[in-house]
């Protein structure tokens, strides 16, 4: 240090006040001497990127080897290749600036960095980051103008430290032309190429791409380079999606890939298949030589003569997992050796998430617009045959990215068994018309007696021409009642009676008790009374709940047998339609057995429903019963998804008599006879072959040794139906209820069945 000061103090160099950069060659050993003191032995001068420069100038006075090497160019200048934006230059410069001069002529110190972010593409054109380090010691500040007081900042800058970042403020306050900058600056440039290609990548991801298009390639490749630092490689990406089971693969899906590209060239389905599969084996990412390659192909049994005409030495494999679903693969190959190494596996892990976070963005809209294609077209899908509209608007969103305009496929189960049955009200049609006569007599007859005092009180003849007219309606209605009866008389209660009475109730005191009670008793909503028919609707919504609940809980346990197509109505009872056949499945194998296992639990249901309608029918309001029926038909159709009725119908002429049976049967009578073939109390099963009634004979045996059906069985030829003629009938009583578990079963339906009329 001692020899150190004697030279300087001995130099030209250190005795003048400026030195021009020009004459700093005449004072080389001294000015070596000036940087052996700034910058540490340490230092590898051709590892380290430093400088020293002008205070705010470009103007560079020395550099590192390694800086020059890479970024200067002959003439002494930055290479323009690296760039910082002009923006933050300038701001910086300011920020460097007034922190110097707060530093010195205020005594405010403040920490905050400012640092530059240089952006560079090198001789290879792979783009590197670095940021900067600046050591502003040895830069001096001349006042040459005015300068506010400290008390004048400190009144217009409360704050500890000032705002740097306010620079209209503090340039209009403290212009920098009152200063003169002297001496250098050192700064350091830091390679963090990593760190930025990761972040640049993953606020590009932010945005919306088309991950099959060429600039998103174009922008993982580079973002790539960047972070393995080399350009002799080649990136490739495929946006994997599965749907059923099976993975979607088109030209348009592929083509950002190097390795399904390449190595089906023969453009197979069945190739791009089983390439995506071997990917989709690779669960962690790897690196390969040459030979690992060519081992990896052989033992799956793909030509690697593709891989051999791309020339490929090297190749990084990298799925990409999103909740531990396949969702892509990033592919990194290089045709020179030694490119890439295993090591690059964990420069690599900082992107693999962002990147599957973007590949399954890409799945969820593929499966949005599956969806929306299914919701625009179709009706609500039943789980069991989901898979199938899920073919057809699949294979429209497949076509429409080959550039092919298709309409949507037709949806058709072929080969179907079809199961019918209904559990229908006895008479429901006739009780609430009985339902609706007796509220309507019971309210003519209570406005009848109003009248009648209110003519006492005031003999207007208007009021007994209303009496005469109550007393033709009442006759009307005595025996039969008719639609149009029934509307006459609702108009004139709501349109005459009760007006009148509620000016009846104003007009005259003594009548007001009697009005009151009058409206009192009529139903709220429809202003009239609803005694009588809100008993049968109660009644009936009381069978249909617990029925359909009881359906609905079997049928949970039906589909754990075997998935089944599975509609229910519900009218005056309970009708459902079930579908059971191979085509409806896509992962089980069909078998007879399956269809009979379904016959005998249909038959099952319909005694259990028999069983609650029967323990239910002296708790509710309206004693209603039900009648059990059942359509055999052993025959396979076909149904196909009607777009413009949104829903399943059968396909072909001969097909179409099972429909028109189903419409008719439930009115069906017994030859020779007016009697009805559905009874309370009984199943009955309607058949057209004789090895349909064996077959059914067999099962209702099997359910007599249970106990749930009567020992007589009574087989009966049934009378022609329109269109439909020789049909036959199974009818069987259902046994005495006792079982303790359906009555209660059948008490609790009840009780579910009042809380949801109540609600």
């Amino acid at each position: 240090m001692e020899k150190l000061i004697h030279s300087a103090a001995d130099s030209d160099l250190f005795a003048s006040d400026e030195v021009e950069i020009s004459s700093l060659k005449k004072y080389q050993g001294d000015f070596s001497m000036i940087l052996n003191s700034l910058f540490p032995v340490s230092i590898d001068h051709d590892q380290h990127l430093f400088l020293m420069a002008m205070p705010f100038d470009q103007t560079i006075v020395y550099s590192s080897s390694a800086l020059y090497r890479q970024f200067i160019t002959p003439d002494g200048c930055l290479n323009p290749s690296i760039q910082a934006r002009q923006k933050d230059l300038y701001f910086n410069k300011l920020y460097t600036g007034y922190k110097l001069i707060f530093k010195k002529f205020y005594d405010i110190d403040i920490k905050a960095h400012n640092s530059l972010v240089y952006r560079f593409i090198d001789a290879e054109g792979i783009e590197k980051y670095y940021y900067s380090e600046i050591n502003t010691d040895f830069i001096d500040i001349e006042l040459i103008g005015d300068l506010p007081s400290k008390s004048f900042i400190q009144s217009v800058c409360p704050a500890t430290e000032p705002c740097l970042n306010e620079f209209e403020r503090w340039q209009e306050l403290i212009p920098l032309d009152n200063f003169l900058f002297k001496g250098f600056s050192l700064v350091y440039l830091k390679d963090f190429t990593s760190t930025e290609a990761v972040s640049e990548l993953n606020n590009e991801l932010l945005k919306e791409y088309d991950v099959t298009s060429p600039l998103f390639l174009d922008l993982i490749s580079s973002s790539i380079k960047s972070l393995l630092g080399t350009a002799k490689v080649m990136v490739g990406i495929a946006a994997l999606q599965k749907f059923d089971d099976e993975y979607l693969i088109t030209e348009r899906r592929a083509s950002n890939s190097l390795l399904i590209n390449q190595l089906a060239k023969n453009n197979d389905p069945g190739t791009y298949q089983r390439i995506v599969e071997l990917l989709g084996q690779v669960s962690v990412p790897v690196f390969m030589n040459y030979e690992e390659l060519i081992q990896r192909l052989e033992e799956d049994h793909l030509s690697f003569q593709w891989i051999a005409e791309m020339g490929v030495k090297e190749l990084i494999i990298v799925p990409l997992y999103y909740d531990q679903n396949l969702v892509g693969v990033l592919e990194i190959c290089s045709t020179e050796e030694h490119a890439l190494a295993a090591g690059m596996l964990e420069v690599l892990k900082p992107i693999q998430q962002p990147l599957a976070m973007t590949m399954q963005k890409e799945r969820k809209n593929f499966e949005h617009q599956v969806q929306h294609i299914i919701r625009k077209n179709y009706t609500a899908i039943q789980p069991v045959i989901e898979w199938k509209f899920n073919e057809v608007a699949v294979k429209k969103l497949m076509d429409q990215e080959n550039g092919q305009e298709t309409s949507l496929a037709p949806v058709v189960f072929d080969g179907i068994y079809p199961l019918y049955a209904a559990v229908d009200i006895r008479n429901s049609s006739s009780t609430r018309i009985e339902a609706i006569q007796q509220d309507l007599r019971m309210h003519l007859g209570l406005a009848r007696t109003i009248l009648g005092q209110a003519h006492a009180l005031s003999p207007l003849p208007v009021l007994e021409k209303m009496d005469f007219r109550i007393g033709q309606m009442l006759d009307a209605i005595q025996l039969i009642l008719v639609p149009e009866d029934e509307a006459a008389i609702n108009h004139f209660i709501l349109e005459e009676l009760n007006p009148l009475f509620r000016h009846l109730k104003k007009s005259q005191p003594s009548l007001q008790a009697t009005i009151a009670e009058y409206f009192a008793q009529m139903d709220p909503g429809a202003q009239m009374m609803y005694k009588h028919r809100q008993a049968f609707e109660d009644s009936l919504e009381a069978i249909n709940v617990a029925l359909g609940q009881h359906i609905d809980k079997a049928q949970i346990e039906a589909q754990r047998m075997f998935p089944h197509y599975f509609e229910k109505y519900k009218t005056d009872g309970i009708d459902y339609n079930i579908y059971i056949g191979q085509s409806l499945v896509k992962d089980r194998e069909f078998d007879q057995i399956y269809l009979e296992n379904l016959r005998l639990w249909q038959l099952t249901v319909l005694c259990e429903c028999a069983f609650i309608s029967q323990s239910l029918k002296h708790k509710l309001p309206v004693p209603l019963e039900t009648t059990q029926l059942l359509l055999a038909h052993s025959n396979p159709l076909s149904i196909s998804f009607r777009m413009d009725e949104r829903q399943f119908d059968v396909e072909g002429a001969y097909n179409i008599r099972y429909e028109i049976l189903k419409k008719r049967i439930d009115k069906a009578l017994i030859k020779g006879s007016n009697e009805r073939l559905t009874q309370p109390g009984s199943i009955s099963v309607i058949y057209s072959h004789p090895l349909e009634a064996k077959e059914y004979l067999d099962y209702i045996h099997y359910l007599q040794t249970k106990g749930m059906l009567g020992d007589k069985v009574e087989h009966l030829d049934l009378e022609d139906l329109q269109g439909v003629n020789g049909l036959k009938a199974i009818r069987v009583k259902i046994a005495s209820i006792q079982s303790s578990t359906l009555n209660s079963e059948a008490s609790h339906q009840k009780e579910n069945s009042k809380t949801d009329i109540q609600n």
